[in-house]
């Protein structure tokens, strides 16, 4: 089964310290499956013009007292090619088909929605969006970047399909020690997500490998600070009507 792939850029910048960028998703792994052939596409799901998902940019300072990294200015390409905007809204080649997101209240990143369903623009193929954000500290400046791939491919069997989403605002990430956040499992069929006769089983990656969460039966699983090291693995077994129909990790 294909999952999204994210790529992590982590930079060392003289004096600023070390920068860790990667771009998440609060929606889980996103994907888009397809019926019939890339000649007749017949359906496609989930469709992003109904969804509308949103790609953050997580960027990290190893520098204590600024703690979730501020950009100065960010680019956002897809499949290679740079997206410009007016107003927020993308124009040219990708006209309307993306918004850009800034922070604001309790939500700390950048980002991009996605307006549109992205299957005939990539040709009916894996589509990559990459985000690159200036950052600066004193007189110097940089970029870093992160890029995200979303799998499009034609729908088999089932089309089960298992994600670990963020449960709260954090998007996976703890930004205060002492802190937490919350990993929800969502499971789909077709595009459409299950509720009914589900049972879950979480585990986290350990020294010698994955070992099951004592009591953690739940859709949801918060996650503590004190439970991980810098960056933490975890692993959802999803059942229904008590037949595995897919896992997630993240």
């Amino acid at each position: 089964m294909s999952v999204a792939s994210a790529s992590r850029t982590i930079k060392f910048i003289s004096k600023a310290g070390t920068y860790t960028a990667l771009i998440m998703s609060p929606s889980g792994d996103l994907f888009i499956d397809y019926e019939g052939t890339t000649n007749d596409v017949t359906a496609v799901y989930p469709n992003f013009a109904t969804t509308k998902p949103i790609l953050y940019f997580v960027c990290m300072s190893s520098r204590v007292a600024e703690g979730v990294a501020d950009p100065d200015a960010m680019e956002y390409y897809f499949n290679g090619e740079k997206i410009t905007f007016s107003g927020g809204v993308s124009t040219g080649t990708f006209a309307g088909y993306f918004q850009t997101v800034a922070p604001s209240g309790d939500q700390l990143y950048y980002g991009l929605q996605i307006l549109k369903d992205i299957s005939a623009l990539a040709g009916y193929a894996p589509a990559t969006i990459k985000m690159v954000a200036t950052v600066s500290y004193g007189t110097q400046s940089d970029t870093i970047q992160a890029t995200y791939t979303i799998p499009i491919q034609q729908a088999t069997g089932s089309s089960y399909r298992v994600t670990i989403a963020a449960g709260d605002t954090k998007n996976f990430v703890i930004t205060a020690k002492g802190g937490s956040c919350i990993l929800k499992a969502m499971a789909y069929q077709s595009g459409n997500a299950l509720t009914k006769d589900l049972t879950y089983v979480w585990e986290k990656m350990g020294a010698s490998g994955w070992e099951t969460i004592t009591g953690a039966t739940s859709q949801t699983l918060t996650v503590y600070a004190d439970d991980i090291n810098t960056y933490g693995e975890y692993r959802v077994h999803v059942k229904r009507a008590g037949a595995e129909i897919g896992t997630d990790i993240q």
